[in-house]
């Protein structure tokens, strides 16, 4: 028993949990449609470069494919830089009216670095290979993000690697409901799979954070119709990008 909440799942980028009262066949529906529609949204854009494009593309697929999407928000805007940026504090802002403050607190748990986060090394690396990548900052780079006026601007030396992260965090607390955040931020500070979470230096952000935050009902009526195909097109990458997150062995 893990304080009310049954699984947590590495879904690519997203890390999505159930509640104890939610069916197997449920979850199933669940990761199975956020998987295809990531890919799906991904193929056209990068979330890493383009975050923009790709959820809004995201958004797109998901009222295709089923999904009923309510109370979207969404907020961009740069770092004060005499703030530590948290990312942690700002997902908890956002769900503070979408989800029980208990399952939250789990969710840190799990994905904040401590003594009690017991991780399945697999998901720990699927999760970071989907929601962190890195790239040499070049001239290119600094262009594509000088479009954003407020962006937070830094002096880059040459040789530095460029670091984002784009995370989404799913709560599924009773069929047919699931409220999510997403995350969006680059820094010039190192990061380590297991440390996206942690605290950075607002003097070493990049542009600005971005955060958008929904509800979503998957009703079987409307998505019944997509569930074998999505089956069929997933494959392999069902049980190769859907892991438990945490270790259930130890």
């Amino acid at each position: 028993m893990r304080n009310g909440m049954q699984d947590a799942y590495v879904n690519a980028g997203s890390v999505v949990l159930f509640d104890d009262g939610v069916g197997h066949s449920f979850k199933e529906d669940v990761l199975d449609a956020q998987l295809y529609i990531q890919l799906a949204a991904s193929k056209k854009y990068s979330k890493f470069a383009e975050f923009e494009a790709w959820r809004t593309t995201y958004f797109a697929a998901m009222a295709t494919f089923g999904w009923i999407v309510s109370g979207r928000k969404y907020d961009s805007h740069p770092i004060e830089k005499d703030e530590l940026f948290e990312p942690w504090s700002w997902i908890e802002r956002e769900l503070d009216d979408r989800v029980p403050a208990s399952l939250i607190a789990h969710a840190k748990r799990v994905l904040v670095p401590g003594p009690e986060r017991v991780l399945n090394p697999p998901a720990q690396l699927l999760l970071g290979e989907n929601t962190l990548q890195s790239e040499p900052w070049q001239a290119e780079v600094n262009e594509r993000l000088s479009g954003d006026i407020s962006a937070h601007v830094l002096q880059i030396p040459p040789a530095t690697q460029l670091f984002s992260v784009v995370l989404q965090l799913s709560f599924v607390h009773a069929a047919p409901s699931m409220s999510s955040v997403l995350i969006s931020f680059k820094t010039v500070e190192p990061i380590e799979p297991q440390s996206f979470l942690l605290t950075f230096d607002p003097d070493r952000i990049v542009g600005n954070i971005a955060v958008a935050s929904y509800s979503a009902e998957l009703l079987d009526i409307r998505y019944a119709q997509f569930r074998e195909p999505f089956i069929t097109a997933l494959g392999g990458r069902r049980t190769s990008m859907i892991l438990r997150l945490e270790d259930t062995e130890q």
